[in-house]
């Protein structure tokens, strides 16, 4: 009878053990193919992450550029910088059609790493930017950032307010128009996976 039972309950425990190891291999089943699930998810938004970063930073050809020439320094020795290729960009305050183009005014910024003006830093004062061609001045309208290539020009002056303003001129040869800001800052431009909840 004893050993009946511990053959029963040695039976039973086996059977227990079979079950809990058939479920196992099932959970782990489940786990392997969740993990290449998202793997596969991963791997297949490379290309739209690639896409949205390389469709936010600008693609210049920097060769010859001197990064280091700020507006203020072409003001203090507008013939040491002219003709120089330079990299500025800033906070569009006007854009005018004239004769020869598109005439855009800029509080210029420093340049973050994707080459954005950096609103949050001190201004490096303003700048004359003109476009050979005609540019949409209701899309380079102020308010907008800007970001442009270009050579040294001169010195332009024109009034700011009362006072007489020396600008820094520089004539474009490469252009990148920020997205739109909203009143944080933030690019009203979003990319996402889930749900919104208002």
């Amino acid at each position: 009878m004893v050993l009946r039972s511990l053959v029963l309950g040695v039976s039973t425990l086996s059977m227990v053990v079979l079950l809990l190891s058939s479920r196992t291999r099932q959970l782990m089943q489940y786990l392997s193919n969740f993990e290449l699930l998202i793997k596969a998810a991963a791997i297949s938004l490379i290309p739209v992450l690639t896409v949205v970063a390389c469709a936010s930073t600008p693609n210049f050809n920097l060769e010859g550029t001197d990064q280091k020439v700020k507006p203020r320094d072409v003001v203090a020795s507008p013939e040491a910088y002219r003709s120089k290729k330079v990299l500025w960009g800033g906070l569009i305050i006007n854009s005018s059609n004239v004769k020869s183009g598109t005439r855009l005014e800029l509080l210029a910024y420093p340049l973050d790493r994707r080459l954005k003006p950096d609103i949050n830093k001190d201004a490096l004062g303003r700048v004359m930017a003109y476009s050979d061609g005609y540019l949409e001045t209701l899309d380079y309208a102020s308010g907008r950032l800007l970001t442009v290539t270009g050579m040294v020009q001169g010195i332009e002056k024109a009034p700011v307010g009362e006072a007489m303003y020396s600008y820094p001129v520089v004539n474009i040869a490469q252009i990148h128009l920020w997205p739109e800001q909203d009143a944080s800052g933030e690019s009203r431009v979003h990319f996402g996976i889930g749900v919104v909840i208002h």
